[in-house]
């Protein structure tokens, strides 16, 4: 899998791309295969060392993203979250920018 890492907080030149392991999906969770993100002031606020929360480096950076979810994880109650297999989704969470995206199901949103 592909995913942007920074490695200092001085300019988009310290963005870099990386070879990293498949995530696959925990208990509870979903994996999603990304296919659009989006740049917010927020991300280029952390890219300078701007931002008010603390951040380390090696992170993943942007924080909205759509794609399609590709695996579920054990214990993901498809009723409750109405989100399953092949669903289009949104999200809000850090370290979108990879070609693969691993979190809990309350952070994503059905499209369809």
């Amino acid at each position: 899998m592909k995913a942007y890492r920074l490695d200092e907080f001085k300019s988009p030149d310290d963005l870099h791309l990386r070879d990293e392991d498949e995530p696959h999906p925990q208990r509870g969770e979903l994996l999603v295969r990304v296919q659009a993100v989006s740049l917010n002031f927020r991300d280029i606020a952390i890219v300078r060392d701007k931002y008010a929360l603390p951040h380390k480096k090696g992170l993943i950076p942007t924080s909205d993203a759509a794609g399609e979810v590709v695996e579920v994880g054990d214990d993901v109650d498809d009723s409750r979250y109405r989100i399953s297999l092949s669903n289009r989704v949104y999200l809000n969470a850090f370290g979108t920018s990879t070609a693969r995206f691993r979190f809990d199901p309350p952070q994503f949103r059905p499209i369809d």
